[in-house]
């Protein structure tokens, strides 16, 4: 005999209100994504200046949750120094393409190896940088540029 199995499950819709709604949220989650990257790839920036935070405040309202973590990424990436600067955040948001911009003509793969190279340039042509954003290993980045 078989025992029959039963999972009733309940269902819960959360409702995230946007980052720019919640401005007393966005020191401490950026400070949780530094602590992230500290420990995940040993980068030297751990805090952001004031003003820098102001920047993104100011620019908050054109961003999502995926896209500030982004930016923190690059930024501790990028940052020599302990304390992430507007200089640096000013680049990086210079930077920063926009959706519009990216052309969708033509067949995945030629659109797959415009977004690799567009990463690429972003990243200085460093491949192990590229290849860790797109979340790829590094041969595969490199046998997807050779086709």
């Amino acid at each position: 005999m078989t025992p029959q199995w039963s999972l009733d499950l309940e269902l819960n819709t959360i409702i995230m209100p946007n980052l720019a709604d919640r401005p007393e949220d966005l020191a401490p989650l950026m400070q949780h994504f530094l602590t992230g990257y500290y420990q995940k790839y040993g980068t030297t920036a751990v805090r952001i200046k004031e003003d820098a935070l102001q920047l993104i405040r100011d620019q908050i309202t054109n961003m999502n949750v995926n896209q500030l973590k982004h930016l923190i990424k690059q930024a501790a990436l990028n940052e020599p120094d302990y304390v992430i600067t507007t200089a640096t955040l000013s680049r990086l948001l210079g930077q920063q393409p926009s959706a519009s911009h990216m052309k969708l003509n033509g067949t995945l793969k030629e659109i797959e190896k415009e977004v690799i190279q567009s990463v690429l340039q972003e990243e200085n042509n460093n491949q192990s940088k590229a290849a860790e954003r797109l979340g790829i290993n590094r041969a595969t980045l490199w046998r997807k540029l050779k086709d």
